[in-house]
């Protein structure tokens, strides 16, 4: 597939998206945050997609968000613009402490996410 857009915005794209996480986790209840259905806007392709999961890695690591959560929101927006199905995963473990992950799955898209196989999954958010 012919690429659509230029690497710069899919860089403003991903910017655009990990800010729109951000603010949306300040003033939205999170169950309403992940309830939001964003249509498809643009063009990207499998490579495409999955590199700017790859920049939103990248740009959270720059700007000092280690949440998981919020890179997993982040990218889940990203996707959806490009009309991508995705998963969120939440699990916790109580091993030692009590600790919890999340993690973004989409089919045949590289999220440069994995998910910690000594969790339990107590919850998965789809959307569409």
């Amino acid at each position: 597939m012919k690429e659509i857009l230029s690497r710069t915005i899919i860089l403003l794209i991903c910017c655009l998206c990990i800010l729109y996480a951000v603010s949306q986790l300040r003033f939205q209840r999170f169950n309403k945050i992940l309830e939001s259905d964003i249509n498809k806007i643009i063009r990207l392709s499998r490579k495409q997609s999955s590199n700017g999961c790859l920049y939103i890695e990248k740009i959270s690591k720059k700007i000092g968000i280690q949440s998981c959560f919020k890179k997993s929101l982040s990218k889940r927006i990203f996707l959806n613009l490009a009309g991508y199905q995705t998963k969120i995963f939440i699990g916790v473990s109580s091993e030692n402490i009590f600790s919890s992950h999340s993690w973004l799955h989409s089919d045949g898209i590289n999220t440069y996410e994995k998910p910690d196989k000594k969790m339990k999954v107590i919850k998965i958010f789809n959307n569409g």
